[in-house]
């Protein structure tokens, strides 16, 4: 959770982990609480809040706003912007989170003063938030820039989204762990980063392998 003022300044920040495989119930109870603590840090009531922006990992409908099926997500398969609002107690825009980083690059960042521009979220799954004429393209289903889902090998693993050899399977950060298991056992991301930061030669060149698959899907 980021507090924020009217003019971007964060005056708050809380946070916690979620175990996996958590339903959007529980998830919006720990948000909610999140929320009231956070505010109560910055010497706020609820009735301070506004609004709030709630960025999740998978495709989202806008009419209305439901979040789809998503490998990562799959306890949130359904939840309607009506269902976030009544348990966070205030109006709420939802969008992917690449998208909302290519908005935040858009804004503030690397994609100020372009029309057309790309943001590539490379983590637990592989996406893009894709801006066309200065606007945020998000597709009918709202699955444009979802190119962790693009085929690499059409004889590979199955992913979650049901298909052979996608993108995510080869180089988002599950499969990079998995690769470095045989040599460095169970890594944490936390691991991963340490044994880039060290240069492990394997490390390195798992990555890198990764992210010229990125690349070439990107292409």
């Amino acid at each position: 959770v980021l507090l924020c003022d009217l003019a971007h300044d964060i005056i708050g920040s809380n946070e916690c982990d979620l175990p996996d495989g958590h339903t959007s119930v529980a998830g919006l109870v720990i948000a909610r609480r999140l929320i009231d603590e956070t505010l109560a840090g910055a010497g706020l009531g609820h009735d301070a809040l506004i609004g709030a922006g709630v960025s999740l990992p998978g495709p989202i409908r806008h009419h209305p706003d439901v979040v789809k099926l998503s490998g990562v997500l799959p306890g949130w398969h359904g939840v309607t912007g009506h269902d976030i609002e009544q348990a966070l107690g205030v109006p709420v825009s939802i969008d992917n989170d690449a998208n909302l980083a290519a908005l935040g690059e858009h804004v503030w960042g690397a994609g100020r003063g372009c029309d057309d521009c790309v943001t590539v979220k490379f983590h637990y799954g592989i996406g893009s938030g894709l801006f066309v004429n200065s606007t945020l393209v998000r597709g009918a289903a709202g699955g444009a820039g979802e190119m962790g889902h693009t085929i690499v090998d059409e004889r590979g693993a199955l992913g979650g989204g049901g298909k052979r050899g996608c993108l995510d399977t080869y180089a988002a950060i599950p499969a990079i762990l998995d690769a470095l298991e045989p040599r460095h056992g169970k890594l944490t991301l936390a691991g991963l980063m340490r044994l880039l930061a060290e240069r492990d030669p394997g490390t390195v060149r798992v990555v890198s392998d990764a992210a010229g698959l990125v690349g070439q899907q990107l292409a």
